[in-house]
């Protein structure tokens, strides 16, 4: 008998490859599981605080948001322009957990 996993796609909530991902979520009647990053929390620890165009903010917080995402996550399907830091990073992270990859390129 063949099993069926209930498939849930993960999302940064980052713009770009995480809305067209939540958009085929919805079209598939699939569910989203959203891991935003905390830009603003600069109490955690590790966080690097900079200061941006938008106040200060927490530069570590995309990198531990992916981190959060490979934890969880089964498998990984990125949309990279070989170009998107927090990408490459999310790469890097399914790898070292394994996750089975395929890498879009555009």
């Amino acid at each position: 008998k063949a099993k069926t996993h209930e498939i849930v796609i993960l999302s940064g909530k980052a713009k770009g490859a995480d809305n067209a991902g939540e958009s085929y979520a919805k079209i598939r009647g699939y569910r989203v599981e959203p891991y935003p990053a905390y830009w603003k929390d600069l109490d955690v620890i590790g966080a690097v605080v900079k200061d941006g165009q938008y106040g200060k903010y927490n530069a570590n917080a995309g990198f531990d948001r992916n981190l959060k995402m490979a934890e969880a996550g089964d498998a990984l399907i990125a949309c990279w322009d070989s170009v998107s830091g927090g990408t490459e990073d999310m790469i890097r992270l399914a790898r070292i957990h394994n996750l089975p990859t395929r890498i879009l390129e555009y």
